[in-house]
């Protein structure tokens, strides 16, 4: 029987949520920036319903600029020992789903998110720390109640998917490709 691995990533994070494992709403992003240099990060990875994932980003940061049409992404579950890389490519979230995804951030994420767009972009250089944190008081004494135009969401659309399971006990890592056909995935078992 074939495997959806999209759906067994699903299945294989909300166990590892139940493990109250600190990585299993996490994902690594690698992108290239313009000098061909590779740069990851790591991000929060949102369920979106309906067997969708995402990420949001503000368009202000230079990872904005990285993405092109599609990404890489890492997904690692140390409480199941499992790793998924995916190749996906990416369509815009519904601003209303990011505005209502950008309610549950933390307050000093939001007012950060106001702070790259009115003051200075994520990433840019800044004196020191005492600095920005008084920009930031300066700027947002109140938390904003509603997210900025910068505030972004990208839905990962995966057209490649890499399962690599280390659990294996005195044999090889079981390590399989899919990779997406239309409407199914095609699996290839990979030599670890």
């Amino acid at each position: 029987m074939l495997i959806d691995p999209w759906q067994q990533l699903h299945s294989d994070r909300a166990t590892a949520t139940k493990a109250a494992d600190a990585c299993a709403n996490l994902c690594y992003l690698a992108t290239v920036d313009a000098a061909g240099e590779p740069q990851v990060r790591t991000l929060v990875l949102r369920d979106l319903g309906e067997g969708g994932l995402g990420i949001f980003i503000n368009n202000t940061s230079p990872k904005w600029d990285q993405l092109g049409t599609g990404v890489s992404v890492l997904v690692y579950l140390p409480s199941l020992s499992l790793q998924y890389r995916i190749q996906a490519s990416l369509e815009p979230i519904a601003k209303s789903t990011v505005d209502q995804s950008w309610t549950l951030r933390p307050d000093t994420p939001k007012r950060l998110d106001w702070l790259y767009q009115s003051y200075q972009a994520q990433s840019s250089v800044v004196a020191d720390q005492a600095t920005l944190l008084s920009a930031l008081d300066a700027q947002f004494p109140d938390v904003p109640q509603l997210a900025p135009e910068s505030a972004q969401g990208l839905k990962l659309v995966p057209t490649q998917i890499e399962r690599l399971d280390l659990n294996a006990q005195g044999g090889p890592h079981h390590r399989q490709l899919f990779k997406r056909e239309r409407d199914s995935w095609q699996a290839l078992t990979l030599i670890p």
